[in-house]
């Protein structure tokens, strides 16, 4: 049993589908010095100004950012405009390093 064997995985089929290194664009597999990659889901998203506009008009009807808030629709603020995506990056092709302190113990 080694350390890897309760991981979740990726087949070929599955490393092939993300393409090439989204920084580089090399392959994936051989690409890269290391044998690490990150694997990273983005979206873009963008403000509803309309909907910022009425939470602050209602903040200061109500002279209450707090009271609006609670009060007030529970409406979304900003939407996805497009994604999820996925792309890999090759671990040298990035300096996320300081990322990794971000994720919950265990993952």
């Amino acid at each position: 049993m080694s350390l890897t064997d309760d991981m979740p995985g990726l087949k070929e089929r599955d490393v092939e589908r993300l393409g090439p290194c989204a920084v580089c664009g090399k392959s994936l597999i051989g690409g890269g010095r290391l044998p690490l990659f990150y694997v990273v889901r983005i979206s873009r998203a963008g403000f509803d100004l309309p909907a910022i506009n009425r939470r602050v008009a209602l903040g200061a009807l109500l002279q209450s950012s707090a009271l609006a808030q609670a009060m007030g629709p529970d409406e979304d603020i900003a939407k996805i405009i497009n994604g999820p995506t996925e792309v890999a990056v090759h671990e040298e092709c990035t300096e996320v390093g300081h990322l990794l302190r971000l994720m919950p113990e265990g993952e």
